[in-house]
């Protein structure tokens, strides 16, 4: 995964150690453009496990934060660029996202200098890139966080003391608390499950779980099922993205008024 990027270049998925070494040097490389912290560092979150870094030491699991823009210009014009937010892995087995994310910090970064586009993209925003959001996670190619599904951990469906208790989602909590987010997109994949087809569809005929069509299909009764070598339980998915913009936490937002931050998806 070293060097720049060049066609044909084939991909792989990082261990924990690789992801975190290009951040860092990344940073290093592109001081101007890039700058890197942790949730641990910036929010003085506690960290999640333990991980291994490149030179084979382990230490606390760190959920880095990239901040790419050009740091030329004063702290009030910084602050005023639009701010796009870039989630990898928040399950720490769908490893597509943390592969997307670091590529795109790259991508952005090595043609600074010579693509008129991705120059005034990085001159005008702010990307703020967590390609390893569920840190641990990401590490021991789990999908949860110390036995707690991040997903599951964001104030939807549940009472306030039962959401935030990941360091993943709380970072993503702060992160939003701490910008005023344009746009968020957020990396699912790499791993394979079976699906329904209408989790909370009006088209499901009446009286039917959402769980039903899913057991026609593979012929199960809600115990796992193999599809495509990977055994995951049956059951709908439900998606709690939407979710992000609310918080368990009864604490004013950072570095934008409240009710410039409490709009949330109706």
């Amino acid at each position: 995964m070293d060097g720049p990027p060049s066609h044909g270049r084939a991909f792989a998925y990082y261990t924990y150690g690789a992801a975190s070494s290009l951040l860092q040097s990344l940073a290093r490389d592109y001081p101007q453009l890039a700058s890197l912290t942790t949730a641990q560092e910036a929010y003085g979150l506690r960290s999640a496990g333990t991980c291994t870094d490149s030179a084979g030491h382990q230490g606390p699991c760190l959920n880095h934060i990239i901040q790419i823009s050009n740091r030329s210009a004063n702290a009030a014009v910084l602050s005023a660029r639009p701010q796009i937010y870039i989630s990898g892995a928040l399950h720490g087995d769908e490893q597509v996202g943390i592969v997307t994310a670091l590529e795109l910090c790259r991508w952005l970064l090595t043609r600074y200098a010579t693509d008129d586009w991705v120059r005034r993209l990085v001159d005008t925003r702010m990307v703020l890139i967590s390609p390893m959001t569920n840190a641990v996670g990401s590490a021991t190619r789990r999908r949860d966080e110390l036995g707690i599904d991040p997903n599951r951990d964001f104030p939807f469906d549940q009472s306030a003391g039962s959401c935030m208790q990941t360091v993943t989602a709380r970072t993503v909590n702060e992160i939003y608390r701490a910008h005023l987010l344009q746009l968020v997109v957020t990396f699912h994949g790499g791993m394979q499950a079976p699906r329904t087809r209408y989790p909370a569809s009006p088209r499901r005929p009446a009286g039917e779980t959402p769980r039903a069509p899913l057991r026609r299909r593979s012929g199960t009764t809600g115990a796992p099922t193999r599809t495509g070598g990977a055994c995951r339980a049956a059951r709908p998915t439900t998606l709690r993205c939407g979710t992000w913009r609310r918080s368990c936490l009864d604490t004013p937002a950072r570095g934008a008024s409240t009710a410039r931050r409490t709009a949330t998806r109706r």
